[in-house]
């Protein structure tokens, strides 16, 4: 979902994406999925030496044991209960069918059919 919205000269652009993250507990070593909300707000402004972007990003756990909303990928292990920093899913759509490999994958990588919406899902953190 994009949105945008003009005042005078300057344009912000907001985009909400949804992506799956993963990482690994530090307390008790174990795998975590999570699915979250990115929102991405552009604000272009013109001036006397052009125009200038800016990005930010924050993030929304879609998990009740998270944090809140953040600029990283963080929540809270299902297990033990400690913050943990999770890294987005990096995914490319190939015409490899998505089965038991990606959805029990603990790495960032994706290559199959569902483009790393699927990836580490069986960690996923409970709510």
């Amino acid at each position: 979902m994009t949105t945008t919205t003009t005042a005078d000269r300057d344009i912000r652009t907001t985009t909400k994406t949804g992506i799956r993250a993963t990482g690994k507990c530090h307390g008790c070593k174990s795998p975590l999925s999570a699915l979250f909300t990115r929102t991405s707000t552009t604000l272009t402004t013109w001036g006397l030496t052009g125009m200038k972007s800016r990005t930010r990003r924050s993030y929304i756990c879609e998990s009740r044991l998270a944090a809140g909303s953040t600029s990283q990928t963080v929540t809270k292990c299902g297990h033990c209960g400690i913050l943990a920093h999770l890294t987005p899913i990096d995914g490319t759509r190939t015409e490899t069918p998505c089965d038991h490999r990606c959805t029990d994958a603990t790495g960032h990588k994706c290559e199959c059919s569902c483009g790393g919406a699927n990836h580490g899902a069986a960690h996923t953190v409970a709510a």
